[in-house]
């Protein structure tokens, strides 16, 4: 039986939970109090675990199929749609729930939904990084 390993969705998942334990740590010391489950899950904060993903996702299908590929176009696209949508749409989503938030007490709207380029950065240079360490096969 042969043994299946796909290394892009391996790096993928790892560069979200790589980055969703190191927020979670980050927001830990911030409030002084560990709330694992609402900071693992949460949006928002640094660094962006979606840009972590998408960022692991184009780097190493840059690195199992080279960057002339079309595959990695289509991932690098998808990449920065996603990364440009963490910044601009769901952080302006966030500020539009503040607003509201102060003004209506009857319903609460989640306010960290998106994140500054500084975490959008953090996010990629963490999701650049970890295809390095992973190895591209288990041979």
């Amino acid at each position: 039986m042969e043994e299946y390993f796909n290394y892009v969705l391996i790096c993928a998942i790892l560069g979200w939970v790589i980055a969703q334990i190191i927020k979670t740590a980050i927001a830990s010391v911030k409030e002084r109090r560990v709330r694992i489950r609402e900071n693992i899950l949460a949006s928002g904060g640094w660094p962006s675990a979606h840009s972590t993903a998408v960022a692991a996702l184009a780097t190493a299908i840059a690195k199992s199929d080279g960057v002339q590929s079309s595959l990695f176009a289509v991932a690098a696209i998808f990449a920065l749609l996603v990364m440009y949508d963490a910044m601009n749409v769901r952080r302006a989503a966030g500020s539009h729930a503040k607003i509201l938030n102060r003004t209506n007490s009857k319903y609460k709207l989640k306010e960290r939904l998106g994140h500054t380029p500084a975490e959008v950065a953090a996010g990629a240079v963490l999701g650049v990084i970890i295809p390095f360490l992973v190895p591209l096969s288990t041979v």
